[in-house]
């Protein structure tokens, strides 16, 4: 993910919370703001999404390859060195019926769960003949489910 995405989020965690207060006080009445007050409390939003935005990125660059490196040691991935998978970086590569299979383990999302990551590698061709693009995101159009993106 690039580093403006950790600060959109953050700015958009910290909008969402504050203009709902001040809508909830516009709403009630209680609304004494002046100018001044606004452009501060827009100086904290952004300020704060500054601060949560390079946290979030740090923890992702940093303690996010230990976190996957540490993942595929568990149970649920040694299966996979037992039958011949190697260990490279943070994912695991071997090969399953003559095709290329990484698997790795992504803790946090798009969504912010955590996720099993598989990708099949395979020439693609048929009949002897590459397949050319139009075929093969066709073909990819028509696999796509919930889980397959």
């Amino acid at each position: 993910m690039k580093i403006l995405n950790y600060y959109k989020k953050a700015l958009s965690y910290f909008s969402i919370i504050v203009f709902s207060t001040l809508f909830s006080t516009i709403i009630t009445g209680k609304f004494n703001m002046g100018i001044d007050g606004f452009t501060n409390l827009l100086m904290l939003i952004i300020g704060l999404s500054i601060f949560l935005g390079t946290l979030l990125f740090i923890y992702d660059k940093y303690f996010g390859p230990k976190q996957r490196s540490k993942k595929l040691k568990t149970a649920k991935f040694t299966d996979f060195l037992k039958v011949g998978f190697k260990t490279e970086k943070d994912y695991l590569i071997g090969k399953i019926n003559g095709y290329t299979v990484i698997i790795s383990y992504n803790w946090r999302n798009k969504n912010g769960i955590e996720s099993l990551i598989t990708m099949i590698l395979f020439d693609p061709r048929i009949n002897g003949k590459h397949l050319n693009s139009y075929f093969l995101n066709k073909w990819q159009e028509s696999i796509k489910d919930d889980y397959n993106y």
